[in-house]
């Protein structure tokens, strides 16, 4: 009887280990499938990630552009007002930001020194009677006003001369409307 029971066994274990090795051959096809599968799925996605990258590239140069183009119209704005070249605006702007001084600061401030430069046209003005102290022509030889740049660097080299005191603080207040002394 104990034949009989130990060939059972082994009828049992061989079929068992049958079952079991076509169950590991399906196994593995199907992980093979899978590993195909996820290969693939590796391959889209890179794809995917490559096309994303290249237009996030794409947005951010068409943004930087778009940036940069309105920064530049900003300039040419602010240099109109200010009655400036935007050349001498940007310049100017450079300096100022360096000097921790914003550009619309600047801005403010070259408005201000356009209005006196305007108000000079008064003989009898105050603007007019600090540019000649200084000896700054704010008018060419045609008699026309110059350039507001070429006024103010004349201005700051004649400021530049000039020892500090009540004498300078005034011919600033009233060269470059500057209603506050320093």
């Amino acid at each position: 009887m104990a034949d009989a029971v130990i060939g059972a066994l082994r009828v049992n274990l061989g079929m068992n280990a049958g079952e079991f090795e076509r169950g590991a051959n399906a196994a593995e096809r199907r992980l093979g499938a899978f590993g195909k599968s996820f290969k693939q799925l590796e391959k889209t996605i890179a794809a995917a990630a490559g096309a994303i990258a290249a237009s996030m590239a794409a947005t951010f140069s068409v943004q930087s552009v778009l940036a940069a183009l309105k920064q530049v119209d900003a300039i040419g704005k602010a240099a109109q007002a200010a009655g400036v070249s935007a050349e001498a605006f940007s310049a100017m702007a450079f300096a100022a930001e360096m000097s921790d001084v914003s550009v619309e600061t600047l801005s403010a401030s070259l408005a201000r020194f356009n209005r006196t430069i305007a108000e000079s046209a008064r003989p009898s003005s105050d603007a007019a009677l600090a540019f000649q102290l200084l000896g700054v022509a704010v008018r060419d030889s045609g008699g026309n006003f110059r350039d507001t740049s070429e006024i103010l660097a004349d201005v700051a080299d004649r400021f530049a001369g000039y020892a500090d005191g009540a004498n300078k603080a005034a011919l600033r207040r009233s060269c470059l409307a500057d209603p506050a002394p320093r």
